[in-house]
């Protein structure tokens, strides 16, 4: 017997995502993950971003992963991420004990 694989939604997210935006995002998440097992996030288009970006897209693949799903965060990313990867130490392997999201498949 095989089992279904369900195709990937994809979310595009664009523009300038700080704390004032990260609920909006949240919403989208969800609703993503509503959809299918697996989100695939396009963050290209990010111009502007905080750690709340960071911080939002590891829990929501904490939690995905409980109810069996995933998130991939597509690359490469631009440069207002890699900004705010490398402030909060998550290039070097250091943050969030390791390997996550940002740092799958290097």
């Amino acid at each position: 017997m095989t089992e279904a694989r369900t195709e990937a939604h994809r979310l595009q997210i664009s523009g300038a995502i700080t704390i004032r935006d990260i609920d909006d995002v949240r919403e989208k998440v969800l609703a993503g993950l509503g959809q299918s097992d697996r989100l695939e996030i396009d963050c290209s288009d990010v111009s502007e971003t905080d750690i709340s970006l960071i911080q939002l897209l590891l829990a929501a693949e904490i939690s995905a992963a409980k109810s069996g799903k995933s998130i991939a965060v597509l690359r490469p990313y631009p440069e207002a991420i890699q900004q705010a990867l490398t402030r909060g130490g998550f290039l070097d392997g250091t943050a969030a004990g390791g390997g996550n999201i940002w740092t799958k498949g290097e």
